[in-house]
């Protein structure tokens, strides 16, 4: 499995992984990559975007949707409200403000055909992790509540796989 952090360039990293592979040989499903490609959190949280929102999250959920359509072993995105606790939210903030984001990308996500336990399962979730650790835990069951209670309101998923959370958090 190989993790990438790189902000904004989730399409290009695709491109780049496929084109290693053909290079040497290795089948693309051989192997996984996690991507953040979470282009809004960009203008949210880091002012480092370089495209316009619309456009730069329709890039995002190309990658996506290549990603889940042909590279079933790969992560596609990974929601990041770490850059929300850098830049100065509180932990309910940085809370709020991911879920949102991922909200919006499975709901551009659904709108091209693919159903959303799919994609649910498929996202991981990149936030911070204080000193604080029981405040943090408790940030993170709340993260799994809200996140499956919107998926079974808004999105009618069942599926407990989907439901789940993938974190991973960095101090």
């Amino acid at each position: 499995q190989f993790s990438s952090t790189a902000n904004s360039i989730g399409a290009q990293m695709i491109g780049l992984w496929l084109a290693l592979a053909k290079r040497r040989g290795v089948a693309p499903t051989s192997f996984s990559v996690r991507l953040q490609n979470d282009v809004l959190k960009e203008y949210v949280a880091r002012g480092t975007h370089v495209l316009p929102p619309e456009p730069a999250a329709e890039l995002s959920v190309d990658a996506i949707e290549h990603c889940v359509r042909h590279l079933p072993s790969w992560v596609p995105i990974s929601v990041s409200g770490y850059h929300m606790r850098d830049a100065g939210a509180s932990r309910e903030m940085e809370l709020g403000f991911t879920l949102s984001l991922a909200r919006e990308y499975l709901r551009r996500t659904v709108a091209r055909g693919i159903e959303p336990a799919t994609i649910a399962e498929r996202i991981s979730w990149f936030f911070s992790a204080s000193s604080e650790p029981f405040h943090e835990a408790a940030k993170f069951r709340a993260a799994r509540e809200l996140w499956a209670r919107l998926l079974i309101e808004e999105f009618g998923v069942r599926d407990e796989k989907a439901l789940g959370l993938r974190i991973i958090a960095y101090t």
